[in-house]
């Protein structure tokens, strides 16, 4: 009747278990789910209301850009946009090296978390700076690469698409395609008509307009041309506060651009100087000097009928021009650029595979805990006798004695280490027994930490320590235990002074005289001057930090 009774314990025990498991699973679950949307909705609103993109405010930004990628539960389509927005503030403040980097760091995360959209936007931006810089071939292969991800007509995001239809339009363009960049320029100003509640109406509708007068004045459209920028010539993107390089580089100058020729085919050297001083002063504060250099070379070359000293004056301009580009730019700028994208994706690559092995550790420690909760709820009635000692947490005498045991039946040789903390009835008497048991405590946390296959600790009562080593020499287990007695002497507690511990240690057949003989060595220690470790050399007590 009684075997039957305690079955019935043992099935209702397994029960609550597994309801147990399922339920800390169900509850972990739950509270993933609520972090990871907690800490997308922080993301999103920070950068669509506190992110201003104020200068003075760069690097304040970047330093809270950088606190919201440490938050729990961030997806990587998530760490992506972040990333994509910290690579914007790196290219506002002029630094390259770092655009670049970062922006590796974006496509690798975006990639992954299947926002094809915004990936593909950001190498558009790339290919726009190579554009900037009148590189089409290396913008060609960028925006090559941006299509393999996501061809054209399958990118959701109107902006994005809209974007990518102007891009194709400028490379037409510049290869001399004029009625398929027409056509591109349409389908994307297309999208932006039908986009008109869109943030970005206005600025893509003046863009590409900008990009449409440039095509319609190399089709010999002058009038065209002249209409498109009539339209937009008081346009208040010549001065937009916010995003103020992407407009100067898309709008501004690709306005001026066109604006400037037709000035000098009409004979207007008024207005033609008013444009060039407007590229000059726009060039010199974003840093565009190749699109001021590309509008010059149109003048020069173009077959105007410049006067000589506005001719001299574009020439020396021309001059001035390849000294900046000389200064700022070399073989090793462009090899700086194109070296930190990719070892920004690879680095995240590495950082990706450590945080899955981080995972799957992670999840094969919370089985396990799961199994031990299970167990000891079956079993934790049928325990007679505890081997941990209450306190500390680490094997207690009884304990002990079951492994020395266990060694001595297969008569291993091992090291027995004694330890015992110096004047620990001072430390109860005269900081109470509180502090004491933390003293207990601490050293416990200690030596169970050490706990291998190859190290037993254990308390043997009171304020001594019992540790067994196997499968190491001498020298290495002394130089164990002197760490050991270091750690402990270096703990900080919540009353004066320190605490230490005297050491003995002897070596061979598991047994009691093993363990006398530990103790005798840590008595010796205790007799010369405590807080050292002493062992048998040849039958002589000799002390270890003596021999160092």
């Amino acid at each position: 009747m009684q075997a039957k009774k305690t079955n019935k314990i043992r099935i209702w025990l397994l029960v609550i278990a597994v309801i147990l498991a399922a339920v800390i699973f169900a509850l972990a679950h739950l509270y993933g789910v609520s972090v990871a949307e907690s800490t997308h909705e922080r993301i999103n609103t920070y950068i669509d209301t506190e992110l201003q993109y104020e200068a003075a405010n760069y690097d304040k930004y970047l330093e809270e850009l950088n606190e919201l990628l440490l938050l729990p539960r961030i997806s990587d389509a998530d760490k992506g946009h972040v990333y994509e927005r910290m690579a914007q503030l790196y290219k506002f403040k002029g630094d390259t090296l770092s655009f670049y980097h970062t922006m590796g760091n974006a496509l690798y995360y975006l990639e992954r978390g299947g926002n094809r959209s915004v990936a593909v936007n950001i190498y558009e931006d790339i290919a726009n700076y190579y554009i900037a810089d009148n590189n089409f071939d290396q913008a060609k292969k960028i925006l090559e690469s941006a299509y393999e991800i996501c061809p054209i007509e399958d990118i959701e995001d109107p902006q994005v698409r809209s974007y990518a239809y102007r891009m194709q339009a400028i490379i037409l363009r510049h290869d001399g395609d004029h009625e398929k960049a027409r056509q591109q320029i349409e389908l994307s100003t297309k999208i932006v008509s039908e986009n008109q509640d869109a943030l970005w109406y206005g600025s893509y509708l003046a863009i590409n307009d900008a990009v449409l007068a440039g095509i319609a004045y190399d089709e010999g459209s002058t009038e065209e041309a002249a209409q498109i920028l009539d339209k937009n010539k008081d346009s208040e993107y010549f001065t937009a506060p916010i995003y103020a390089d992407i407009i100067t580089r898309d709008f501004s100058l690709v306005y001026y651009e066109t604006a400037c020729r037709l000035a000098a085919a009409d004979g207007d050297v008024a207005l033609l100087r008013e444009y060039l001083d407007k590229c000059r002063n726009a060039s010199e504060q974003y840093g565009f000097y190749k699109k001021e250099l590309n509008i010059i070379n149109g003048l020069l070359e173009g077959g105007y009928d410049l006067s000589p000293d506005l001719e001299a004056g574009l020439n020396e301009r021309v001059l001035q021009i390849y000294e900046k580009i000389t200064q700022i730019q070399s073989d090793e700028y462009a090899e700086m650029i194109n070296s930190p994208l990719q070892s920004g994706i690879s680095e995240q690559e590495q950082l990706n595979r450590q945080h899955a092995e981080s995972v799957r550790r992670l999840r094969i420690y919370a089985v396990i805990a799961v199994i031990i909760i299970a167990v000891f709820l079956v079993l934790s009635l049928l325990i007679i006798h505890a081997l941990t000692d209450p306190l500390t947490r680490i094997g207690n005498r009884r304990a002990m004695d079951q492994y020395l045991n266990l060694l001595s039946f297969f008569s291993q040789k091992i090291f027995a280490v004694m330890m015992d903390i110096d004047d620990f009835k001072a430390v109860n008497d005269t900081y109470g027994h509180d502090q004491g048991d933390e003293v207990l405590i601490r050293i416990g946390a200690l030596l169970k930490n050490m706990k291998t296959r190859n190290i037993r600790c254990f308390r043997f009562g009171g304020e001594e320590f019992v540790m067994f080593v196997k499968n190491l020499d001498q020298g290495a287990v002394l130089r164990l235990v002197e760490n050991v007695r270091n750690d402990i002497s270096w703990q900080t507690w919540d009353f004066p002074g320190r605490v230490t511990a005297s050491i003995g240690v002897s070596g061979g057949k598991a047994g009691t005289a093993l363990l006398s003989l530990a103790d005798e060595n840590m008595y010796h220690s205790k007799s010369h001057g405590k807080n050292v470790v002493t062992y048998d050399e040849a039958g002589e007590k000799i002390i270890f930090r003596e021999m160092q």
